[in-house]
């Protein structure tokens, strides 16, 4: 419970680094850099980004390689390539305030269709924000009565005591008929 507190404690605080670094890309707004040029329609960014990523995947090279920035977070690529095989495994991610996001990328997606994935995980920093703040509030909520407690005696240590006998005679009982039965067959 006290880790949960003091994961989704951090991931706020994460989070709202992310809100605060994040620049809008609604409408006219949006920008974004691949590779070193910057685009400011959707379709040139996505076409661009999907070019370098394909190039990579294709490229059948394992490593990790900056493709670009969206609305001050970096973009990157890792290509994961088995021996013997033509093409990578592609993992695109974004990078946030202390860990990063993977966006889902796959051959059938499209130019479009990656950057509105990419704004989509922009647009959900603050639905992240309200769960990381539920699950902090409810671990924070469920913490006392653990402490309480702590120390406490266990309500059926007596009854876990009697068991324990219990078993400990079957266990002599049984090696008793063991040994017995051992000397009878010598």
């Amino acid at each position: 419970m006290e880790r949960s507190l003091a994961t989704a404690t951090g991931r706020i605080v994460q989070t709202e680094q992310d809100i605060a670094t994040r620049r809008p890309t609604r409408g006219n707004l949006f920008k974004m850099d691949v590779e070193g040029k910057t685009f400011v329609e959707r379709k040139d960014a996505g076409v661009a980004l999907l070019k370098t990523i394909r190039h990579r995947e294709f490229d059948a090279k394992a490593g990790e390689w900056r493709l670009g920035n969206i609305a001050g977070f970096e973009l990157f690529v890792t290509a994961i390539a088995p021996r013997g095989t033509k093409i990578a495994r592609i993992e695109l991610t974004m990078q946030r305030s202390g860990r990063s996001t993977e966006i889902e990328y796959g051959l059938d997606v499209s130019a479009l269709g990656l950057i509105s994935r990419l704004e989509y995980c922009l647009g959900r920093f603050e639905v992240e924000l309200i769960e990381q703040k539920r699950v902090a509030a409810d671990a924070a909520q469920r913490l006392p009565p653990y402490r309480e407690r702590l120390g406490a005696t266990f309500a059926f240590d007596g009854e876990i005591a009697v068991k324990r006998q219990e078993l400990d005679e079957i266990n002599a009982s049984l090696a008793a008929n063991n040994s017995g039965n051992e000397q009878d067959a010598a």
